[in-house]
C-alpha cells in the first residue's frame, strides 16, 4: 500500500513491476480524502518495485519504491518543474 498527499487539481498514477504494474502505463491512484491518494494490491507474492507518476506522465523525483509482501509505504514524492 502507497499513500501520500498530492494537490486536488493532478491524478496520480503507479507504474513498476510486481502486483499487477507495467512501467508502460500507469495504474491510477485511490482517491482517498483531500490530498491523500492510495494504492494497493491484494494477495501479493513478490515485492513490487514502483514509482509515482503525476497524471501518468511526469516521474516524482528519486529511487523507485520497493515494497515487500505485506508492507505498506507512506510517501512524499517530489516532482520536478513542469
Amino acid at each position: 500500500m502507497l499513500i501520500f498527499n498530492l494537490d486536488i487539481s493532478s491524478t496520480p498514477y503507479v507504474r513498476g513491476e510486481g502486483g499487477g504494474l507495467s512501467w508502460n502505463e500507469g495504474v491510477a491512484m485511490e482517491f482517498i480524502e483531500i490530498g491523500k491518494w492510495a494504492w494497493t494490491v491484494d494477495n501479493a507474492v513478490e515485492s513490487t518495485s514502483c514509482q509515482i507518476f503525476k497524471d501518468d506522465s511526469l516521474a516524482a523525483k528519486g529511487d523507485d519504491i520497493v515494497i515487500g509482501v505485506g508492507e505498506r509505504a507512506e510517501v512524499y514524492p517530489e516532482f520536478p518543474e513542469e
